[in-house]
């Protein structure tokens, strides 16, 4: 199930799938009906004040989801035994020993965080004005300047967070959906 897709086909908005999954863990689980996963829809949106237009998209989303799933059979809905737990107390310790000390450098070349993403920001250099603000505003520290002031992005370590997309103030960076960032 392409949850993203589904919600930009619907939403126009790929970032807030909570929806999607939402109806995906319903039907996964086989025991909640699709009008009571509907109204949980309605009723938890409602309550951070989205708009009615904006909800119906929602639960258009999480119906999709719901019905793009096969239905799953639960044979045995006998309850696990409960396991007591136990409750330790940790006794308090100087920072000196309690606390990790680091002792090599920083790994983050090693780490090819750009795979996390599922959209990615794109610089059209033949409208940026080399206001800075991406590059200011990065809180990855993944965009640099060249010698010309011109902004570029590391995508081996850019999130895709699209913080640089949102303060862009001529809107020179444009969203494109990753499909190949591993």
């Amino acid at each position: 199930m392409d949850a993203t897709g589904i919600s930009l086909e619907i939403i126009g908005k790929g970032a807030a799938i909570s929806a999607a999954l939402g109806g995906a863990a319903c039907k996964a689980l086989g025991f909640i009906p699709k009008e009571t996963m509907m109204q949980a829809v309605i009723k938890e949106l409602a309550a951070i004040g989205i708009s009615k237009d904006l909800i119906d998209k929602n639960v258009a989303v999480a119906v999709k989801c719901f019905e793009s799933l096969p239905a799953y059979e639960i044979t045995n809905r006998e309850i696990a035994p409960s396991i007591p737990v136990k409750t330790f107390t940790i006794p308090y310790q100087e920072p000196v020993i309690s606390s990790p000390s680091v002792y090599a450098s920083g790994n983050i070349v090693e780490r090819q965080t750009g795979r996390w993403r599922l959209f990615k920001p794109v610089i059209h250099y033949d409208k940026c004005n080399k206001c800075w603000l991406c590059f200011v505003w990065c809180p990855e520290g993944v965009i640099s300047l060249d010698d010309s002031e011109y902004p570029h992005i590391d995508y081996d370590h850019c999130k895709g967070c699209l913080i640089c997309y949102e303060e862009c103030p001529t809107k020179v960076i444009t969203i494109e959906r990753e499909v190949t960032a591993w």
